[in-house]
């Protein structure tokens, strides 16, 4: 379930410091999926979203800190604030 940002506006004005966003770039375009660690159905759709694309299609998921650096994420971590989903780069 996709969240639009009207939502995360008012989960991060309801409960500051509890929402996480996944940034993934994929071929048909960039998107976004959010969630508020405090409700659990957008925490479980979030990591389904996430396995889809970690697991399921190979891409590479980053854990983002605040200055931008990624740590390789394998699995879905409910606590983070921002991760990056990027495919697979193929070389020729």
């Amino acid at each position: 379930m996709m969240k639009n940002n009207t939502d995360q506006v008012f989960d991060e004005i309801t409960f500051p410091g509890h929402t996480g966003v996944i940034a993934c770039m994929g071929p048909e375009g960039d998107f976004k999926q959010f969630w508020n660690k405090l409700r659990l159905d957008q925490v479980e759709a979030a990591r389904t979203f996430f396995n889809a694309f970690v697991k399921d299609k190979k891409y590479t998921a980053y854990e983002m800190d605040e200055r931008g650096n990624g740590k390789l994420a394998r699995e879905f971590n409910p606590e983070a604030k921002n991760v990056v989903l990027r495919p697979q780069m193929r070389g020729g």
